[in-house]
């Protein structure tokens, strides 16, 4: 969401995830963090929400239908919908970034390879993994509290060709 904010954009489409899970109602807190810190930016949410390159489409497809181009950039909660998102736009003739921008997230191995590449965030995969076995190890061993904890890792943003700054 910042990198698009410092690239011009305040009126931005967000396909969401699935209420059912944590990482799709983490990603989706961001955004709202980001709104309170900036009311000069518009987001609209999608109808549709879930991981699946149909939602991204679905998503898009729908939105256009009822309320016509009025953002100028798409935030997606994976890369799997920013897949959807950009065959719908190419379906009705809007360019990425010409027309519209577009960013994903967890910059999946094939994102780079797309056309244009893709704007995306990258997870921390190994972190994750290496920071989860730990915790496995640390209760297995009764060593750690048996407190659920919550871990932040810091993600990264990978600018690719996918974003346009306007204004």
């Amino acid at each position: 969401m910042n990198h698009l904010y410092e690239n011009g954009h305040r009126k931005i489409l967000f396909i969401r995830g699935p209420h059912l899970s944590p990482a799709a109602l983490e990603r989706e807190k961001g955004v709202l963090k980001f709104l309170k810190k900036h009311d000069d930016v518009e987001v609209f949410y999608s109808e549709f929400e879930g991981y699946e390159p149909e939602i991204g489409y679905e998503s898009v497809m729908a939105h256009l239908k009822k309320y016509g181009k009025n953002f100028t950039a798409i935030f997606t909660i994976n890369d799997w919908t920013a897949i959807g998102a950009l065959s719908a736009l190419y379906e009705k003739g809007l360019k990425v970034p010409e027309d519209i921008s577009l960013v994903g997230f967890d910059d999946a191995p094939y994102v780079k390879y797309i056309v244009p590449p893709l704007t995306t965030i990258k997870q921390p995969r190994w972190e994750m993994g290496q920071t989860a076995a730990q915790l496995l190890i640390e209760r297995i061993q009764n060593k750690g509290s048996n407190i659920p904890k919550n871990v932040i890792l810091q993600p990264q943003l990978i600018v690719r060709k996918s974003v346009k700054k306007i204004g």
